[in-house]
């Protein structure tokens, strides 16, 4: 929407160079520190909703109407836990938009969610149940500041999450999704235990020549 963006998009532009400046840091190891972000916190929040409710083509207001308003009334604020929005760093190209999703774990509630990643920084906005991986940081406060209330911003526990695979809530490195695989093939092979026999394998770095035996690429 070019009204939200122009109200919100230069802010959420100075919020993401400050995540690649993050990103770049950490990868280049030289314990540098990056100072905390200092800016309006609200104006983020607003976009990061904004463009949540492109990417799920109206599914989100259909379960959330109340974020309609919060996002064109630049004065709105969100009352505590009315806005359950979590992030994380994204170190990886391709991102992930999942759009209202709904993840299942057996012995769980059904986590109903809604994430945008794109580097440098991954969202997540829970709409029903609890998040099963407790890693991306509450940003939920974001959404209670004014709009010209101006804050120095400490993340000191942000984690950096990959996002490989396309599925909600995934953030297994590429080596967990490899062993994870060789652990399915087993299983399929009919190998009495495959959770530990996967694991030996890696360990062992004989996971090329077993994903190539099976005519997997690596």
């Amino acid at each position: 929407n070019n009204l939200t963006g122009a109200w919100y998009g230069t802010e959420f532009g100075k919020w993401s160079d400050w995540g690649r400046t993050l990103l770049e840091t950490m990868r280049a190891g030289t314990g540098a520190v990056v100072p905390a972000f200092a800016g309006y916190p609200l104006r983020i929040a607003k976009q990061v909703v904004t463009t949540m409710i492109a990417a799920s083509k109206g599914d989100l207001l259909d379960r959330r109407r109340d974020l309609k308003s919060f996002v064109l009334n630049r004065e709105e604020v969100a009352k505590p836990g009315q806005i359950r929005l979590t992030g994380y760093l994204c170190p990886s190209r391709a991102g992930r938009t999942t759009g209202v999703a709904v993840a299942m774990k057996p012995g769980h509630e059904p986590h109903v969610l809604i994430e945008f990643a794109l580097q440098p920084f991954g969202y997540v906005l829970t709409l029903a149940g609890e998040p099963y991986d407790a890693r991306p940081i509450d940003l939920g406060r974001f959404t209670t500041y004014g709009y010209r209330e101006h804050r120095t911003i400490d993340l000191p526990h942000l984690p950096v999450l990959p996002t490989h695979e396309p599925f909600p809530g995934d953030y297994r490195t590429k080596d967990e999704i490899r062993r994870d695989a060789i652990e399915n093939m087993l299983g399929e092979d009919g190998h009495a235990d495959p959770h530990t026999e996967a694991r030996r394998i890696f360990a062992a770095d004989e996971g090329p020549a077993f994903f190539k035996a099976h005519g997997e690429e690596w």
